[in-house]
Parts: C-alpha cells; structure tokens; sequence
C-alpha cells in the first residue's frame, strides 16, 4: 500500500462542486474525470477521513508534460496534476476526459505546419474518437488547421526556443514519412500493374496453351564430338522486335521483318562456327536483353518512354513470341538448353511473360531448364567458370558488376576459378578486364530509330556469342555483323 497521495484544496473544492452539481455521478467516473483513484474521491467527498490507498498506476512523465497548475477554459478544464484535459461535450453524456498526451498529439497531427494536416476522418480513425465528439471538441478548443501545432497550455508555459525546435522535427518527420509513402505508392503501382497484367494476359494464355500445345522435342543434327567440352553463352540479339526506323530519317531502314530475318542469318552463322567445334554441352541463352522494344499499349517502354513502332504491343508479343520458339528450337537441336531471364529496361513485363510461356512451351522437356525468376541480375556456373547476366541499365557502374557478383553469387564464388559477366544495353562491343573477372558487352541486332539517330548513336548492328572452355573459361567469340 501506497500514503495517500496529496490533493490540493483547490482541486477537493472542484471535486465536491462536481459532485454536488452531478449527484448521479459515482466516485468511479469523477476518478476518471481528473485522474484520481476512486478511494481517493470517496474520502475527499467523506471530509478528509484518512483511507489506505492502492494507488493504480499511472502514465509515466513525457517530455512535454506541463506543470502541475489547473487551467480552466471555457468548456474544458486542464488538470495540471495528471496532465489531463476534461472537456464537456454536448454530444455526449458524460465529459471526455483524455490525457494530455493524445490531446497534444491530436493538436500537431490537426496543425497543417508540417504540410501533413490530417483531415477530420484520419484523426477519428487514427485517435479513435466519433466523428462529432472530435468536431465538437476541436470547436470548443478553437482549433484550426493553420494554426500552430501546440495547444494553448503549451505556448504559455514552454520556452520558444523549444516550440521551435519541435516544429522544425515535425517537418523533418513529414518529410521522410512523405518520402517513404511515395516508395510504398511507387512499389504497390508496380505490383498492381504486374498483378494486372499476368490476370489478364499470362494466366489466360498459359492455360491455352496448356491444353492445345503438344510437347515438342526438336530432334538433334548430326554433330561430331568436341575435342575438349564446351558450352556456349547465346542470346536473343537485343533484337528491339518492334522498332521502326525510316532510311530517308534514319540511315537504315528497320521494321518488323527485318528484325527476325537479322537473327536467323545471325544464329545460323553461330551454330555452324558452333559445330566446327563439335557438340556443345549446352547453351546458355540469355532471353530478352531489350528484345520487345515497347512493354504496353502506349507504345512505350515500361518506364513509359514513348517508342517508334511497327505494330501493335499485341501484334509485336505475339509474333515475337514465335521467333523466339524458332530460335529455341534451333538452339535444341544441337545441344541443351539453359533458359536465363535477363529483362531489359524496354521490355520488363514481356520479357517476364515469354519466360513463362516458354516454360510452359518446353514443360516435361528434359533438355530444357527455364530459370523462373524477375530479378535483374543472375547467375549459371559452367565447369570453372561462374556466369553473370544482367542488361546493364541500372545505377550499378561497368567496375562493379565482379563485385556484386561476388555478393550476390557467394555461394559459387570458391567453386570457380574464372569469372565472366555479360550486358548489353549500349549496343556495342566492350571487353573490361576487371579485379577478378571479365566483363563482356554484347552489341544488337537493333537499327537505328530517329532517337539514337539524332543523338549519333550509330554502332555496328551484330551479335556475340561466347565459347566457355570448361577448364579454361571463356576462350573465345563469335561474331556475326550486319553488312
């Protein structure tokens, strides 16, 4: 048991009115009302008698709790002794009594000096307080959102210095809130786009195809056997399946047909050199890289950059999804298949969505592995040599792509002894030796549009192709250009 706790005569005077005023009240709710136990009314409205008290406990001290002095306003009264504020509300039959905590926290969040007023709903359903309780009582204590954020004990009692202080971290506070609510808003439209789109497009498409495409095994070319095993990086051309390009505006006409005849001259030429080795073990195809060169109905890329077109987003997916089948297949019939989804910066959700029909395309198909993933970095080991695959679009620079495969690959990196990192991307050619690895930069197949014309940038149409020696790593390339 606790000594009974010390009450002014002011506030036994206070306590008795009330009483006297509101007989139907017990000590039980006048407790409540000024943040005293009932024992402590009861021998208040008993005259004083000494009664053990088992206090309960209280709200610890904040750091803008202010002194104990009582203040009475019109309709409301502060209790300085329990930082508590008695309002009386028309709209309800008893008075409300909140602590001075939730007061002054409804008081900033009411304030529009942070630039993060809450609207009247938000502060009901944050504080949880009705809706007319809460307007009747900001009424009663004249609150506006302009106002400044501290209640009227506050400004009187405070230093201005500190009122000051307080008000630059309110800002501070609805800054980053504000920056973390915009990544949240950016993450669940990304998501809800994705969610969108595998509903209304894959999803439908995969159970077509599911009930109307045979499995289908491309039967093997005769092939000699290497004379040391290798395996082959391949890749879709970054063909940019899509883009127009007018000669008299460009230099170079490109379109639709031009594009798919670009890679199968190119793959041809790559498996013949192929097969002068022999038989490869398999090949690493490297899908996407930019090869749809729009990723919706607006004719733009998917971060919405408006594109030169030749086609439809519809017209484009679906005949390009046949040339990727056809390359497929012609990569199958001379060795195995390792399927690495790298989604390009025009081409993220198309990219995602032929991965997945193409899984479903090769199911059961034991010469085909489809990596089913939508990261933007990945990673195959082939013999001593570990591989990284990524477009090469991001903030991640040229100098650390061996670094963050060490990282994010870890798992491979005392497994192998050579190291190898394929892009594209800029559409040309670059060998980089860097701090324990290589990295490889592929060129396109792509023409020219009026943009990379106008901006000079004119490289050689062509693709690479990489031979990994399964000792030696990579040891040498193919090159098909466009004349």
């Amino acid at each position: 048991m606790s000594a009974a706790p010390k009450v002014s005569e002011e506030t036994k005077i206070y306590i008795r009115q009330h009483s006297k005023a509101h007989p139907e009240m017990s000590a039980r709710s006048i407790a409540k009302m000024v943040g005293l136990h009932h024992k402590t009314i009861s021998r208040i409205l008993k005259g004083d008698m000494p009664l053990p008290v088992i206090e309960l406990p209280i709200d610890p001290p904040f750091e803008d709790e202010l002194s104990g002095k009582w203040i009475y306003g019109n309709g409301y009264t502060y209790n300085g002794d329990s930082d508590t504020y008695v309002t009386i509300l028309k709209c309800r039959p008893h008075p409300l009594v909140m602590s001075g905590t939730k007061f002054r926290a409804m008081k900033r969040a009411y304030s529009n000096w942070a630039d993060q007023d809450a609207t009247v709903n938000q502060i009901c359903r944050r504080f949880e307080i009705p809706r007319d309780q809460f307007i009747e009582l900001k009424t009663i204590h004249g609150w506006t959102h302009d106002q400044e954020p501290f209640t009227k004990e506050e400004v009187v009692e405070r230093d201005t210095q500190e009122l000051v202080d307080d008000v630059f971290q309110l800002k501070r506070q609805a800054l980053w809130e504000g920056f973390e609510q915009k990544k949240w808003e950016a993450t669940r439209k990304s998501a809800e786009k994705w969610d969108n789109f595998e509903a209304s497009f894959i999803s439908p498409l995969l159970e077509h195809m599911g009930q109307f495409l045979p499995l289908y095994t491309p039967p093997l070319v005769n092939i000699q056997r290497a004379r040391n095993p290798f395996a082959v990086v391949a890749n879709t051309g970054e063909l940019h399946y899509g883009k127009a390009g007018w000669v008299s505006e460009t230099g170079g006409e490109y379109n639709r047909e031009i594009a798919g005849q670009r890679l199968l001259d190119a793959r041809a030429k790559m498996l013949q050199e192929v097969a002068d080795r022999g038989r490869p073990e398999k090949f690493y195809w490297a899908l996407s890289n930019d090869f749809f060169h729009i990723d919706n109905e607006s004719n733009s890329t998917t971060a919405l950059t408006p594109q030169d077109c030749d086609g439809t987003v519809a017209r484009i997916f679906a005949e390009g999804l046949e040339i990727l089948f056809a390359d497929a297949d012609s990569l199958l019939q001379v060795a195995p298949l390792e399927v690495i989804h790298v989604p390009g910066n025009h081409d993220h959700l198309l990219s995602f969505a032929a991965l997945r029909i193409l899984a479903e395309r090769y199911k059961g198909n034991k010469n085909v592995s489809v990596k089913m993933t939508a990261r933007s970095r990945d990673y195959a080991v082939y013999g001593s040599t570990l591989m990284g695959f990524g477009h090469g679009n991001n903030a991640l620079k040229p100098k650390d792509f061996i670094a963050t495969m060490a990282k994010e690959a870890s798992h491979w990196w005392s497994q192998t002894k050579h190291r190898a990192f394929f892009t594209g991307h800029m559409h040309t050619e670059v060998v980089r030796e860097l701090v324990a690895g290589t990295h490889y930069q592929m060129k396109s197949l792509s023409g020219p549009d009026r943009y990379h014309e106008k901006n000079g940038y004119l490289s050689e149409a062509g693709m690479n192709s990489y031979v990994i020696d399964k000792e030696r790593g990579v040891s040498s390339t193919i090159l098909w250009s466009v004349n």
